[in-house]
């Protein structure tokens, strides 16, 4: 059986939620969830446990925007059950978790139009890199000019 689990609609706590429960600025807030040297031990505690609490989550787009990196790399494969392909992707994994990176992984099943839109869609998640294996189909590769 598969489980497939939808995010759900509810508001997503923000650094402005928490200074606000807190009486702090956002930067402030900001800084004590990067355990910056300028905030006291005490407050990135306290802020760090109320985050927690609140279920807060970093916004990770918004900091990939900001330091315009992503901290993505899209894996973009052929197909997936293929043994070289399945050891690639596990060398691809363990390289990018030492790097502090995540990896998002597509897959065309060797079908133009499908390896076209998982690029895209690569794209719009604003990955900071691509890793291709082309599908059998592919003769025009202008959609990796982006």
């Amino acid at each position: 059986m598969i489980n497939f689990f939808l995010m759900n609609n509810n508001k997503k706590v923000t650094i402005y939620d928490l200074a606000k429960k807190l009486n702090y600025s956002p930067s402030t807030i900001s800084r004590a969830l990067n355990n910056h040297k300028s905030i006291s031990k005490k407050s990135i505690r306290k802020i760090q446990k109320t985050a927690e609490e609140l279920g807060y989550r970093p916004n990770t787009l918004a900091a990939s925007l900001r330091n315009n990196s992503s901290k993505t790399i899209g894996i973009l494969i052929s197909k997936i059950n293929r043994p070289f392909q399945a050891t690639l992707i596990t060398g691809i994994e363990k390289a990018a978790r030492k790097a502090n990176y995540n990896v998002i992984i597509t897959q065309s099943d060797d079908n133009y139009e499908n390896e076209v839109n998982n690029a895209k869609a690569l794209f719009e998640a604003q990955v900071g890199g691509l890793i291709v294996s082309l599908g059998i189909e592919t003769k025009d590769t202008t959609h990796f000019d982006e």
